[in-house]
């Protein structure tokens, strides 16, 4: 049953569900061992709610913090093992919930999924509780990302370097354009593929026309299905130059388009902010750098360009690394055997 996302449609739902007598009954079988919460307002909320958790599951996965909270005496009651996923911090601007309701949410779960160690960090300063955090990253459908390895350019021939992000000022566009910039005075035919949408488009754009870069580097918009693939494809190097955060700003946990661009073959450089670099292995099969370092990308991407021979085997171990940890058989199958953990002889 979907709840519905507002009070309108919830007690719609609830009213087409509740007109049948075994539902109804075993509503009230529920919130007759169900504690309420304080409020008037949720106690109604918790009312019309109940008959969704009337259904017997050997477990209950949620993935909204504020579902999950809001149904937390509902949840108890129907005696189901809780596990939760951390997907990160919430956006400006989203409603979210009280430190105090997340401790007691969040310790009542018999495991948290986070993608990195430093979501699970991040998580805990929120003031998430648990004893069983588990690393299980999000996972990748790599039969979408065709593996097309290029060859390192050489001569005048032209090198595409792609980022694929929201345009906002966390994500740290900037610091490759002014890389782009240093690589052209350096004649290299470098070109800069920019993916995504967002407000930054505009003072990106400002940058790039006030050095003169304006031929070389595009800024696409978003892109996706097939146009996507396609700047993936004819890529060679994808630079992911997100920023570190300052605590209360968001900062990335695991930078999935990092898996993307590995499964596609192409040679990844990324800022060693967040959680990216739990999800590499540094000089193997991607690069870091600092964040807001214009001149460490610059010289990464001389530095490949000065090993052509190297590329494949970087290539071949990148989308290695992405079959083994990422696809959604690995990540699939270590999310079962939890499953089985809590829930032991139930699946």
């Amino acid at each position: 049953w979907h709840l519905g996302g507002d009070n309108r449609t919830l007690l719609a739902r609830a009213s087409k569900q509740l007109i049948k007598p075994s539902v109804l009954l075993h509503t009230l079988k529920l919130l007759s061992k169900t504690s309420w919460p304080a409020s008037s307002k949720q106690k109604i909320i918790q009312a019309i709610s109940a008959y969704a958790m009337t259904l017997r599951p050997d477990l209950i996965h949620c993935h909204s913090e504020p579902a999950g909270s809001r149904l937390y005496h509902l949840i108890k009651a129907n005696g189901a093992p809780l596990v939760h996923t951390f997907h990160g911090q919430t956006p400006e601007g989203v409603p979210t919930i009280s430190r105090e309701d997340r401790a007691r949410y969040t310790r009542y779960a018999r495991a948290i999924f986070v993608n990195t160690r430093f979501a699970q960090k991040r998580y805990e300063a929120l003031g998430a509780e648990n004893d069983n955090f588990i690393v299980i990253p999000q996972g990748t459908d790599i039969s979408k990302w065709d593996f097309t390895p290029s060859p390192c350019p050489s001569g005048d021939d032209v090198l595409n370097v792609l980022t694929v992000g929201r345009l906002v000022e966390e994500k740290g566009h900037r610091y490759v354009i002014d890389a782009i910039a240093q690589l052209r005075r350096n004649n290299i035919n470098a070109h800069y593929h920019i993916v995504g949408p967002g407000p930054q488009a505009q003072k990106l754009q400002q940058q790039i026309d006030s050095q003169g870069l304006q031929d070389v580097i595009t800024i696409h918009g978003l892109l996706t299905g097939e146009a996507l693939a396609e700047q993936y494809k004819k890529a060679h190097i994808f630079v992911l130059p997100s920023l570190k955060g300052d605590g209360e700003s968001s900062e990335e946990t695991q930078g999935v388009v990092v898996q993307e661009a590995q499964a596609c073959g192409l040679l990844v450089i990324a800022a060693d902010s967040g959680g990216i670099g739990e999800c590499i292995k540094d000089g193997e099969n991607a690069f870091l750098v600092p964040d807001k370092d214009a001149n460490a990308i610059a010289n990464t991407i001389n530095a490949l360009l000065s090993a052509p021979d190297k590329w494949l085997q970087w290539q071949n171990n990148a989308r290695d690394w992405v079959s083994t940890h990422y696809s959604l058989e690995s990540t699939g199958r270590r999310l079962f055997d939890v499953y089985e953990q809590v829930a032991p002889g139930k699946l």
